[in-house]
């Protein structure tokens, strides 16, 4: 295999992991990989310098972009590391640039071979759309430690040759839970110093039966503003420990409503001050919603929340429809106007898009069963309404997305069926950290795939938590989407 193919399977396998541990995180993430080779065998001679670029991506469907963005970098004259780093920085918001890095590499460096002359500038880059500081911080650690594994890239020449060397590139981006851990850690010792394993005992812990809702601030504060300070000869009843669990729980039970518990260090233990009365936007706060429910703020914006068994960062929520141009839908925006009015409800809903033959067959069959509740053919695309309709349109949908089950649309935008109750033999590993709703329409459009036969391209579902977030299920083929 040449070296361009190597280096091509690469970032095709490369930007096929982001895609996976990135999914719920980013839109649309895409990989880049440059490769700039330049001669420089009589320096002294003017005009000498020949600079030839390679290009690699994940996709074939990024190749005009591609062109588009050498373009820029001839435009800009950036020949030099300093001139692609500011070039690259210019454009970083409008391209949406998430990562980037230019490397040039080291004269000692194995990369020097034969043919390849006495330079070689990698330049790495990562597109797509994300939703936070986490975010971009976990996806920047994985790159970076992708990076420091293989610094002058000798796997271009390597890769397959040593099957270690992939283990190694792939290392960073297969541990997202990993980073996600050291993350969140780091932000809880940032904030306060909490322990975030001690903050969740106490969230699972009742008092005479009642789950838990208050708050702690974490920091000092003057005795003036103090309703009441904690006092007495044995200081170590006040611990804010695991060791103490039992009575943390208890004074908690005083800090309701505007009143929080004040947490402040005297040395590298923790204690409580006492109470006091603090609005929810000042400092380093951790507000207890109820049994295993706990986040934390700072001024009052949260930087991390608890929920399900999982620590979620508040920008990570996917509140936008991503993963429906995989289906390249002609309605697609009349489709997601659709979704974005059913998150307007109160409560989570669900609703399944059928075409072709599983549309036929499948409104038939769970019809015949009394699995749903067949309705006159209503149309859910807003490009029909007027300005007047479209907030009767809005409620409509709210209305029949109120009784328990899926609706059932097809691709042209019509509701053919409410109350839906989705069936379907186990064909995928459930995650316990998500509700029922989630679980039983991501198996039902694989097993839609997997063992009714039908294209993957011929469903797909969307899943609304109560919270608002979105999830759109395409089935998997064989571990690649659609």
């Amino acid at each position: 295999m040449m070296l361009d193919e190597q280096v091509q399977v690469f970032a095709g396998a490369f930007e096929k992991e982001l895609k996976d541990s990135f999914s719920e995180l980013a839109e649309g993430v895409q990989f880049f990989l440059f490769i700039r080779n330049s001669q420089k065998e009589y320096p002294w001679i003017v005009g000498s310098e020949e600079y030839s670029w390679s290009v690699f991506s994940g996709t074939k469907e990024n190749e005009v972009w591609l062109k588009y963005f050498l373009a820029v970098l001839d435009a800009e004259n950036a020949k030099s590391d300093e001139k692609i780093d500011e070039a690259l920085k210019k454009f970083a918001e409008k391209e949406k640039f998430i990562y980037y890095f230019c490397e040039r590499g080291k004269n000692d460096s194995r990369i020097k071979e034969r043919g390849l002359g006495n330079k070689k500038d990698i330049l790495w880059l990562v597109r797509g759309k994300i939703w936070g500081e986490a975010v971009s911080a976990i996806l920047g650690e994985v790159m970076e430690k992708t990076r420091e594994e293989v610094s002058d890239l000798i796997f271009l020449s390597y890769y397959k040759q040593i099957p270690y060397i992939e283990e190694r590139l792939f290392r960073a981006v297969k541990n997202k839970e990993g980073i996600r851990n050291n993350y969140t850690e780091s932000l809880c010792k940032k904030s306060g110093g909490i322990d975030r394993e001690f903050i969740s005992l106490i969230s699972a812990r009742k008092y005479e039966k009642r789950e838990l809702f208050s708050r702690i601030y974490l920091g000092e504060m003057p005795q003036s503003q103090m309703e009441i300070s904690f006092e007495g000869r044995n200081s170590s009843k006040w611990k804010f420990s695991s060791g103490n669990l039992r009575f943390v729980r208890k004074v908690l039970e005083t800090a309701k409503g505007e009143r929080v518990l004040v947490v402040g260090r005297e040395g590298e233990e923790q204690v409580m001050r006492g109470i006091a009365t603090l609005g929810e936007s000042v400092g380093n706060q951790i507000t207890f919603n109820g049994y295993l429910k706990w986040r934390l703020t700072g001024n009052g914006k949260e930087l991390l929340h608890y929920e399900e068994g999982k620590f979620h960062f508040s920008d990570e929520k996917q509140t936008e429809v991503i993963g429906l141009d995989a289906l390249h839908l002609e309605n697609e925006k009349d489709i997601k106007d659709t979704i974005y009015a059913l998150k307007e409800q109160a409560h989570g809903t669900s609703a399944v898009f059928l075409d072709g033959k599983a549309f036929e067959d499948e409104l038939d069959r769970l019809d015949r069963n009394n699995r749903l509740c067949r309705i006159k053919p209503v149309s859910i695309l807003k490009s029909e309404y007027g300005e007047e309709e479209k907030k009767r349109f809005r409620e409509l949908l709210i209305g029949l997305s109120a009784i328990d089950g899926a609706l059932i649309a097809d691709y042209q935008g019509n509701i053919h069926a409410i109350g839906a109750i989705l069936d379907g033999e186990s064909v995928v590993e459930a995650d316990m950290a998500r509700g029922a709703r989630y679980n039983s329409l991501k198996n039902y459009v694989n097993w839609l795939v997997g063992c009714r036969g039908y294209e993957c391209n011929q469903c797909f579902a969307v899943i609304i938590s109560e919270d608002g977030g979105i999830d759109v299920e395409i089935a998997d083929t064989g571990g690649e989407k659609v």
